[in-house]
């Protein structure tokens, strides 16, 4: 057996000029460039996946061109190819853009087009920054295989120096899964494992401000890709990432369901199966809604979710809660309140975990008391009694045991909330109102859960009632006094109006994460979803979906009724007229933040999801 010291590395094997005679043989197409992936059947829509794969992660960084995101003066990509990452994701983007790619042939296309500024055509190993020449942005994707590890390490240290101050480098590659490099005679490459990445990034000086790796990519039975890696760094002097600066609760709430649909969970199952869900373009439906902001603090709060999932995940592994790590719940909380300040928008991060989290434990087919509903209703009982507590609500008992692993992130919330010292903690009046939606949360929760054992499928109006309740909308909404940082006076929170407002927000968000998770829960086989409820032998899927669309448009135009109502009534008072709409701002943002978060656009803006 050889010494393995004495095995050459695979990035040994290397060679520029077997590489560039690969690629000189390659049509300057998209089907060339992607290796032949394209055309194979299954995956089309590759082309697509990707480029909005990258204008999202972009997008979690500030940098977008969507109003309330920052626009770029300058970007630099590496290993252009023909200009596919050119033309559908960095122009625009920037005003200018650099492009590097050896192959004259494929660059042809891009020679005077407008934006494009300069066309080098050599290798990474052989570019050399432009004195005078600085950029926001450095994109390098699918093309650093052709390096040497000592190469691609002084290739990242020459970016450095082609950097703005607080400008990112982005390198987009695939990862190889086997445990090793891996070296590709074909095209004379190597695939990197992640922890030979990390350790490049380390010796060439950068500091990681993001990585995640990009889901959606199509792929079937017989093939799927490799999975595709994007870290993010900027230089270690600057070290901050780029962001934007940019009825009454009390009311008792009965669920009452009338079994009467047409079809039961197991029918509506078989029917969808393979079916093709077509949905518009919803942003559009929310064109005059203020446009989604992400918080500032974002970048910051990320390792807080982070941290506190795996905690739980420590102290209870049976939960499998380290599956959110990938969510990135910090950026869904930044999206629903943006303008939050740092003491407020932490605790708001602790919340979303602990309501993303509590639900899981009884979602279904994933949840460890999923089954069980006994055990399930003993541990929503203990849940409000430790929310009483964790919100020093008048008269509350403490519990005698202490909090389980999720609700101990609840009583970390609290503290925080309603103790937060000075004029930061929460009066009381907004902490019962919180604690008012919670309940109805959970017992909401509770209905859904026993419809779903006993494989039981309500009608629409029946569903919409109870959908009111699980989405937990009532209870963002309560939060947003915090979130504003400012007095909101009873009697303006205790408005028919805001009744209205709360309920529209609840309803909107049922439709939008219904529409958009239909898939995700046919694979766990539960179908209790809006657009399911509508589902009869004589309307059909698409019927069904125009039926949610024109339900959106109604409950955008009921809010923004009772949104004008609100207001005008405080036409005499301009201080708590500007109150209001903040208030309802903050609602709205709840909404489109939500969207934002969930949305994966195609080219045109709609999304098709064969089912």
């Amino acid at each position: 057996m050889a010494n393995p010291e004495e095995i050459s590395p695979p990035d040994s094997f290397i060679s520029k000029e077997d590489g560039l005679s690969y690629w000189e043989g390659i049509n300057a197409d998209t089907d060339g460039m992607l290796g032949g992936i394209p055309s194979i059947k299954g995956f089309s829509g590759i082309l697509r996946s990707d480029l909005q794969g990258s204008r999202t992660f972009l997008a979690k960084l500030g940098i977008g061109a969507r109003q309330g995101r920052q626009k770029l003066t300058s970007a630099l990509e590496g290993g252009a190819g023909i200009g596919r990452v050119t033309e559908g994701l960095l122009l625009p983007l920037a005003e200018d853009v650099d492009v590097i790619e050896p192959v004259a042939k494929f660059t042809k296309g891009l020679e005077g087009k407008e934006g494009v500024r300069n066309v080098y055509n050599l290798g990474l190993q052989d570019w050399q920054p432009v004195d005078g020449l600085k950029y926001d942005l450095i994109w390098t994707q699918w093309c650093v295989g052709h390096l040497t590890d000592a190469q691609l390490v002084e290739y990242l240290r020459r970016c450095q120096d082609a950097l703005n101050p607080g400008a990112l480098i982005v390198l987009k590659e695939n990862l190889s899964t086997t445990g090793s490099d891996v070296f590709d005679e074909l095209d004379s490459s190597v695939t990197r494992e992640d922890a030979k990445f990390k350790q490049i990034f380390e010796d060439a000086g950068l500091q990681l401000v993001k990585t995640e790796l990009q889901r959606g990519f199509p792929e079937t039975a017989q093939m799927k890709l490799l999975p595709r890696h994007l870290p993010t760094f900027n230089l270690s002097s600057h070290l901050a990432s780029l962001s934007l600066n940019n009825p009454s609760a009390s009311q008792s709430h009965v669920f009452q369901i009338d079994m009467s649909s047409s079809f039961g969970q197991a029918a509506i199952i078989t029917a969808l199966k393979g079916q093709t869900l077509r949905i518009p373009n919803l942003p559009a439906l929310f064109h005059t809604w203020p446009s989604p902001s992400l918080n500032s603090h974002y970048t910051g709060l990320v390792s807080l979710a982070s941290n506190t999932i795996l905690k739980i995940a420590a102290a209870a592994p049976q939960l499998k809660v380290e599956r959110r790590l990938r969510d990135d719940i910090a950026l869904l909380a930044c999206l629903w309140f943006p303008f939050a300040q740092r003491p407020q928008i932490e605790a708001l991060v602790l919340y979303a975990v602990w309501l993303i989290c509590w639900d899981d434990t009884v979602d279904a087919n994933e949840g460890d008391l999923a089954a069980d509903f006994a055990r399930a209703e003993e541990w929503r009982n203990r849940t409000l009694d430790m929310t009483r507590a964790a919100l020093h609500l008048p008269g509350a008992n403490h519990p005698s045991a202490a909090a389980d692993a999720i609700n101990a992130v609840l009583v970390d919330f609290g503290q925080r909330y309603a103790q937060g010292g000075g004029d930061s903690g929460a009066p009381v009046e907004q902490r019962q109102r919180l604690y008012d939606e919670i309940r109805i949360f959970v017992r909401a929760c509770a209905t859904e859960q026993r419809l779903r054992l006993d494989e039981a499928m309500p009608g629409f109006d029946e569903y919409m009632a109870l959908r009111e309740g699980t989405v937990g909308g009532g209870t963002l909404c309560a939060l947003v006094p915090l979130a504003m940082g400012r007095n909101v006076p009873p009697e303006l929170v205790g408005s028919p109006y805001v009744g209205v407002l709360r309920k529209q927000v609840n309803v909107l968000l049922g439709l939008l994460n219904d529409s958009l998770s239909l898939k995700k829960e046919l694979h766990t086989e539960c179908v209790i979803n809006a657009v399911c409820t509508l589902l009869t032998p004589e309307t059909p899927l698409d019927e069904a979906m125009t039926q949610i669309l024109q339900k959106i448009q109604d409950g955008v135009r009921l809010f923004d009724e009772a949104a004008g109502g609100l207001i005008n009534q405080y036409l005499d008072d301009h201080h708590l007229q500007g109150v209001a709409r903040d208030l309802i701002d903050g609602y709205r943002f709840i909404v489109t933040g939500t969207l934002e978060f969930m949305w994966l656009l195609r080219e045109d803006g709609s999304l098709e999801i064969v089912l």
